[in-house]
């Protein structure tokens, strides 16, 4: 649908049907008024919270460790309750509509 109306291009529908698990739905009452607010939308969704590649995780002391940069200069850590408590926060409750759509309106 968002090709058909040219909300997306070709190569991000062909990444997208590419992922194995999306890791996300989509609530169909909240809906983009404009392309701008669709493509804002759109960029959130495809944006992970995260990079594995900068996590790690030290079984003996329970503690995950995250870089914030590619080069390892800003890393933070944290127990791991700590941790999974700071990624679940970034899931919506049910029903409620993300945050991007909130600020462009």
């Amino acid at each position: 649908m968002l090709l058909r109306k040219k909300l997306i291009g070709l190569p991000l529908v062909q990444k997208i049907l590419g992922w194995r698990h999306t890791g996300f739905s989509v609530h169909s009452q909240v809906r983009a008024q404009t392309k701008s607010e669709a493509e804002i939308v759109g960029k959130y969704i495809i944006r992970p919270v995260l990079s594995l590649k900068r996590l790690f995780f030290d079984e003996t002391e329970g503690n995950v460790r995250y870089q914030h940069s590619r080069h390892g200069s800003q890393e933070e850590s944290m127990d791991y309750l700590d941790f999974i408590a700071r990624i679940s926060s970034h899931i919506p409750d049910k029903g409620q509509a993300p945050a991007v759509l909130s600020v462009v309106k």
